[in-house]
């Protein structure tokens, strides 16, 4: 059994793709709200750390021991997410530091003011080149601040977590992005194609080729309406062979009767078209204007280059509906031309020419 796949299952299919995409940009929100997760934890782990290294340091600056300060800043100091540590006074002098040359130093930079003033355990972000957390919480002897530990952090890892995740998510956009653009494109292809049919098979309708059949490969609502079209370009065919019939034989009905009233006429009789082409010229006609009795069909200036006929036939264009009578000395003839007109339309039907 052949599957129909419409316009709407297609349809279907690209707002499928377009959900794709709305779900990878999505995963990109996820992205961003993963990293801040991921920071936000890295911190409170850091936080804890400096408030529970902080302890250590107030109880070894309690009982005046530098060696193990000295430890705790070797510790620090391989922590892989550590940029540096330090502890420094109220005045800002640096008492102990990862680096040894920075001990002693006197620091008055915004960030250690912020530090200095804080009464509880503070966080700010350093851009030294990269974005360093300064994370700094107070040390206390008998509930009374003493100094501050400082501990920057770089959060390197996470920063390795993300660029592994962003990766991943990339190649994913990416593949997504390859299927999305292979299934519009397919999917834009085949109904561009059924469109175009259907526009050559309506182009063909208005140039008059209306009983020209185009076929469809296809079977879906294009072809569909293609099937319609068809159905009313033949019906307007047969509409148009019968009207062509009924003119033909109406045209056929008027020679008759022309040439019927027309023996009625002694006198020369021409009748022309709303072209000025011979519809009917009687004998005497013929004899007087010296043609032969081929004519019918022809215009009146392929009969006659007479410039009083042409003359006349002028005026009689210029006053429809009234007879003009004139005497042509060029044929020795008395002339009566007519030119008729629709009433209501005001197009010309033909002209009548007697000659006497």
């Amino acid at each position: 059994m052949k599957i129909r796949i419409g316009i709407v299952a297609r349809l279907i299919i690209f707002l499928a793709v377009f959900f794709s995409v709305i779900s990878l940009g999505v995963a990109i929100f996820v992205f961003i709200h993963l990293r801040a997760t991921l920071v936000e934890k890295s911190l409170n782990q850091a936080k804890l750390l400096t408030e529970t290294y902080a302890m250590a340091v107030s109880d070894a600056m309690e009982i005046k021991d530098d060696i193990l300060l000295i430890s705790y800043m070797d510790r620090l100091k391989k922590i892989p997410d550590c940029q540096y540590a330090m502890i420094i006074n109220q005045e800002g002098k640096v008492l102990m530091h990862t680096d040894s040359t920075k001990v002693r130093e006197r620091l008055s930079d915004t960030t250690t003011l912020r530090t200095l003033e804080a009464d509880d355990t503070l966080i700010q972000e350093i851009y030294n080149g990269e974005k360093i957390y300064d994370v700094s919480s107070p040390v206390l002897i008998n509930f009374r601040k003493v100094a501050v530990l400082r501990i920057g952090f770089n959060i390197e890892s996470v920063s390795k977590q993300m660029d592994n995740y962003r990766q991943q998510a990339t190649l994913i956009l990416i593949f997504m992005l390859a299927l999305s653009v292979i299934g519009v494109f397919v999917s834009s292809l085949n109904i561009s194609k059924g469109f175009s049919d259907l526009n050559a098979l309506i182009e063909s309708a208005a140039k008059g080729r209306i009983s020209e059949k185009i076929r469809f490969g296809r079977d879906d609502e294009i072809s569909d309406i293609a099937a319609q079209i068809q159905k009313t370009m033949s019906e307007t065919r047969a509409i148009c062979d019968s009207y062509e019939n009924k003119i033909t034989s109406m045209g056929k009905m008027k020679n008759y009767f022309i040439t019927g009233f027309a023996k009625f006429f002694s006198e020369g009789l021409i009748v022309l078209d709303d072209q000025n082409k011979v519809i009917y010229i009687n004998s005497h006609a013929i004899n007087l204007i010296s043609v032969s009795d081929d004519v019918v069909g022809k215009h009146i200036l392929e009969i006659t280059r007479s410039s009083e006929i042409m003359s006349m036939l002028s005026d009689a264009e210029r006053q429809p509906n009234t007879i003009l009578t004139e005497t042509l000395s060029s044929l020795s003839a008395r002339i009566s031309i007519c030119t008729m007109t629709d009433n209501l339309e005001r197009e010309r039907i033909g002209t009548i020419i007697v000659l006497s």
